[in-house]
């Protein structure tokens, strides 16, 4: 790990780009939102009584994964619960 990182940084210094760029294009590549198994079991489960509302969420928030959407920030962008990481 430490030597990937060396070589990074050595990378971003020899390419004497902006900062600012370099966060750019990595925002374009990369989703904020990331539906995630745990997220859409969640939402299968309201759906089955009758709520549909996480899944109207999930609607909007993927019309527009790469950008910043705070109303969307405490259900998408959020660690898994334990439930999720002690699954399986």
């Amino acid at each position: 790990w430490e030597a990937w990182l060396l070589r990074l940084a050595k990378r971003v210094d020899a390419e004497h780009r902006d900062l600012s760029l370099r966060a750019a294009d990595m925002r374009a590549a990369s989703p904020k939102y990331v539906p995630r198994n745990w997220m859409l079991l969640e939402a299968y489960e309201a759906a089955e009584r009758g709520d549909f509302a996480p899944v109207r969420g999930f609607l909007g928030m993927l019309q527009r994964p790469y950008d910043e959407q705070p109303e969307f920030e405490t259900a998408f962008f959020r660690t898994s619960p334990a439930w999720a990481r002690n699954a399986g």
